[in-house]
């Protein structure tokens, strides 16, 4: 799959409720902090558990081979009961969960 946009993790994080966090980097060489921002968390599968995951009503990953002896990540995702879940396949399992999440976003928005 594609990166998302820069546009879309923000809609994915605000769905969460995740606020920007203050990132800086200190340089013990220089003794300084060096750029200091706010950004949203990394999208990976600790950051997806602590925050997307519980707003969920259902999940499913699982490993699948591409017929090829390729390993992909079949992702799914539902919001409530009764909904149609979202699924994406990726070769990483927080991109193909992101996306089976982003989905279930788009659905609701």
């Amino acid at each position: 799959m594609t990166e998302p946009t820069q546009e879309q993790i923000k809609e994915f994080w605000e769905w969460c409720e995740v606020e920007k966090i203050l990132q800086a980097e200190y340089s013990p060489l220089d003794e300084v902090i060096r750029q200091p921002h706010y950004e949203y968390p990394p999208i990976d599968l600790n950051n997806l558990f602590k925050y997307a995951i519980p707003l969920l009503e259902w999940y499913s990953i699982h490993v699948v081979e591409d017929g090829t002896g390729n390993k992909l990540i079949n992702a799914a995702a539902q919001l409530k009961a009764g909904d149609k879940p979202k699924f994406s396949i990726d070769k990483d399992p927080a991109d193909a969960l992101f996306w089976a999440i982003y989905e279930v976003i788009k659905g609701v928005r």
